[in-house]
C-alpha cells in the first residue's frame, strides 16, 4: 500500500478506496458482503485494511500480477525437487561453502562487479579510487555493526543507516564467526576432529557473508558521497554485486536443474546493461 502510494504509476498499479455492500448471492440465496466496483478475488487485486478502511491495490501490469500469483510457489516437478535438486545443491555446496578458496574467488569477483558499478556512476576513475580507499574501512564498519550493534563511529552510523534502508546485511555474521571459531578450537582441543571439520563450512560461510556486507557498505558509502539519496544508494549497493532478491517466475525450476543458474544469468545481463549505458553515454 505504502509503496504504491509513494510511487504512483497508472500503467503499473493504483490504490482505490472501496466500500462494502450487501447482496443476495444468486447461486446460494444467501446474503453476502462484497466490494462495490472491485473484484476482491481478482488475480490482480489485493485488498488491505488501512486505519479501519478497506483499500484495493490493483496491479495493471500483467507481469506484476503474475508474480503476485506465483509468489513463493515452487513450480518444479517432483523429479526436479526430489532427485535433481539435492544433487544440484550438493554440487553448488562443493563449489562454494565447502571450498576454502571460494571466499577469495567470490571476493575478487565482487570487487570486479563493484568497480564496474561505481564506474557506471559516471564520475570517472576517481570514483573507483574512492571506493577502493573506503573498502578497508567498510570492513571495520561491518564488524562494528555486526559485533557490537553500536553506532559510535561514522561507519557504525552508516551501517545502521544502510540497514534501515532495507539493505541485505548479515548483521549476526561476525558474532557467529567468533562462536563457531571457539567451537572448532574446543573440538580440536578435545580431539574431536570430525566434529571440528563439520563446523568449518559454516565458519567459511559466515566470513564470506561478512565480506559481502562490507563490499555493499562501501558501495553505499560511495553512492552517498556522489550525491545519491539513501534509497537510491541502497538500491545501488544491492545491484552493485549479485542481487540475491532478483528472481523470475521460473527461477526455482531452472535453479533446481542448473547449478548457478541465477548468478550466471544476472552476471551476463548486468554486463549487457553496463555496455549499453557506456554506449549511450
Amino acid at each position: 500500500y505504502n509503496l504504491v502510494r509513494a510511487y504512483p504509476h497508472s500503467d503499473l498499479w493504483e490504490v482505490r478506496a472501496v466500500e462494502k455492500d450487501r447482496r443476495i448471492n444468486p447461486a446460494t440465496g444467501l446474503v453476502e458482503d462484497y466490494y462495490r466496483g472491485v473484484d476482491k478475488f481478482g488475480d490482480n487485486v489485493i485488498v488491505a485494511k488501512i486505519a479501519g478502511r478497506d483499500f484495493a491495490i490493483i496491479l495493471h501490469h500483467p507481469r506484476l500480477a503474475e508474480a503476485l500469483r506465483t509468489m513463493g510457489a515452487d513450480q518444479a516437478s517432483w523429479f526436479l525437487k526430489t532427485i535433481v535438486r539435492p544433487i544440484t545443491r550438493f554440487y553448488t555446496g562443493m563449489r562454494t561453502r565447502w571450498d576454502p578458496t571460494f571466499m577469495v574467488v567470490n571476493f575478487v569477483r565482487d570487487q570486479i562487479d563493484a568497480n564496474l558499478a561505481v564506474l557506471a556512476l559516471g564520475q570517472g576513475p576517481q570514483a573507483m579510487a574512492y571506493y577502493m580507499h573506503r573498502l578497508p574501512q567498510a570492513f571495520v564498519g561491518a564488524m562494528e555493526g555486526a559485533v557490537t550493534g553500536t553506532a559510535r563511529t561514522y561507519w557504525g552510523r552508516l551501517y545502521e543507516e544502510y540497514k534501515l534502508q532495507g539493505a541485505r546485511v548479515h548483521f549476526a555474521g561476525a558474532k557467529e564467526v567468533e562462536e563457531i571459531r571457539k567451537e572448532v578450537m574446543a573440538d580440536l582441543t578435545a580431539g574431536n576432529i570430525k566434529k571440528a571439520f563439520k563446523a568449518i563450512p559454516r565458519l567459511l560461510e559466515k566470513i564470506n557473508e561478512l565480506m559481502e556486507t562490507a563490499t555493499r557498505l562501501a558501495l553505499y558509502d560511495t553512492a552517498r558521497h556522489y550525491g545519491l539519496s539513501r534509497e537510491k544508494a541502497a538500491s545501488f549497493a544491492l545491484e552493485g554485486t549479485l542481487n540475491f532478491y532478483r528472481t523470475g517466475a521460473n527461477t526455482n525450476t531452472m535453479r533446481a536443474a542448473m547449478p548457478f543458474f541465477n548468478p550466471n544469468v544476472q552476471g551476463n545481463l548486468k554486463y549487457i546493461r553496463y555496455l549499453r549505458a557506456a554506449t549511450v553515454g
